[in-house]
């Protein structure tokens, strides 16, 4: 049974299969999927990629507001040869219905302030805009 785990501003879903102790000395691939069907579940998209290799963890992304896939997710192997040969393959090819793409996941950037930068404040750390209503050079 899948879990739910929060993560910042999202809701993954977890599974981690059978292979989780798996050693190698490959390079962990975290593989991007995108425009997933409202159909797809972890255990529909481990089973696709476990025809090209070991999945050790599948992750849909979930919304939190609606509690419903945001139709991306992703798949990590502990083989980046079999993972690369899960990208050529499965990218732009149909799975339950939508057509998938497939890639490298790009590492997490750190966002400060969630994406407002350093701003300082209301005015935007100047004495721009609105003010109050009150103008003291007036009177």
């Amino acid at each position: 049974m899948p879990d739910s785990i929060p993560d910042g501003d999202d809701n993954l879903q977890q599974h981690k299969g059978p292979s989780d102790n798996y050693k190698t000395n490959y390079i962990l691939m975290n593989i991007y999927v995108s425009n997933l069907s409202d159909d797809t579940t972890i255990d529909s998209l481990e089973e696709l990629f476990e025809e090209y290799g070991i999945v050790t963890s599948v992750k849909l992304m979930i919304d939190r507001m609606t509690g419903y896939s945001k139709g991306c997710g992703f798949v990590e192997m502990p083989n980046d040869i079999h993972g690369q040969r899960a990208i050529d393959n499965l990218h732009d090819t149909e799975f339950e219905g939508n057509k998938i793409s497939v890639s490298v996941a790009r590492p997490k950037t750190e966002q400060n302030n969630r994406g407002y930068g350093n701003r300082g404040g209301y005015n935007g750390g100047n004495n721009s805009g609105y003010n109050g209503g009150y103008n003291q050079r007036r009177y």
